[in-house]
């Protein structure tokens, strides 16, 4: 009696904690999806990328875990394996930034020829939208793209102000702003915006030369940072192959990760250090 009395007790406990833990995960997969899965698929939008997220977060995974079980196939080291996966984990998302960065950065040496034609179009006799129209059809991508969404907004409906705001937060930069307020005091007001947006666009030109100049005159010490933040890796990787057993103690001894580590943290805080150095940022 005792027996059955314990079986049942135990059936129930299993049934209330695997009931439980149904609800944890089910609130987890919602959170997941609201904000996660949703951030995502936002800034994938904000590059005028239409890809379901979840579809490349599926082909994503199916990706890593062929390849780590082709790689366990071909018997390969431990810390190549463990190496050769980070990169793939991290890849994406740093290919992402490097889209974003690049983006912004064009949007950027647009943004003045832009301001020059807006501003010959307000002297025209136009108005704001309808520059605004003629820069979505005549502008390159990414700007043209950033004011067809722009003019799309006003035509449903939302108001001036709101959808410039959207662009700035889409196009987060220093530059935009001012264009933004100069924008809005300019239709909320009704004062004289052309001569404004042209020294504005001056401005602007006179900030892309210095940025040109301070690039070209740090080249020589961003190249030699890359190559010095590389040379110890290639080291690593000639060795490697010269002499494999004395290069395999690091990868089976406790001091050989414990020196690889320090390498790594070392390597990461010059390469920080050597960019911080040469990124000088120039007012408007």
């Amino acid at each position: 009696m005792d027996i059955f009395v314990v079986a049942f007790f135990v059936g129930v406990s299993g049934t209330a904690l695997v009931y439980l833990l149904q609800l944890v995960l089910q609130k987890i997969a919602n959170n997941y999806h609201d904000t996660y899965e949703h951030r995502m698929q936002q800034s994938l939008t904000e590059l005028f990328l239409f890809v379901p997220v979840r579809q490349l977060l599926i082909a994503w995974l199916i990706i890593l875990i062929l390849l780590f079980v082709s790689l366990l196939l071909l018997a390969t080291p431990w810390i190549w394996l463990l190496c050769i996966m980070l990169v793939m984990a991290v890849g994406p998302w740093r290919f992402y930034q490097f889209l974003k960065n690049r983006r912004q950065a064009n949007f950027q040496r647009q943004l003045p020829d832009a301001l020059l034609l807006l501003a010959n179009i307000l002297r025209a006799g136009g108005s704001v939208q309808v520059g605004l129209q003629f820069l979505a059809r005549e502008m390159p991508i990414p700007l043209a793209q950033e004011m067809t969404l722009v003019t799309r907004q006003l035509r449903l409906g939302k108001s001036f102000a709101a959808a410039l705001c959207d662009l700035q937060q889409r196009m987060p930069s220093t530059e935009l702003d001012r264009t933004v307020v100069a924008l809005k005091l300019g239709y909320e007001t009704g004062g004289q915006q052309a001569p404004l947006l042209e020294r504005l666009a001056a401005s602007m030109r006179k900030k892309l030369q210095l940025q040109q100049r301070i690039l070209s005159l740090s080249a020589q010490g961003r190249i030699q940072g890359r190559v010095m933040t590389a040379l110890p890796l290639l080291l690593c990787a000639v060795l490697w192959g010269m002499e494999r057993e004395v290069m395999q103690q690091l990868s089976t001894q406790y001091l050989g990760w414990a020196l690889a580590m320090i390498m790594l943290c070392m390597l990461a805080a010059g390469h920080w250090l050597i960019n911080r150095m040469l990124k000088i940022e120039v007012p408007l």
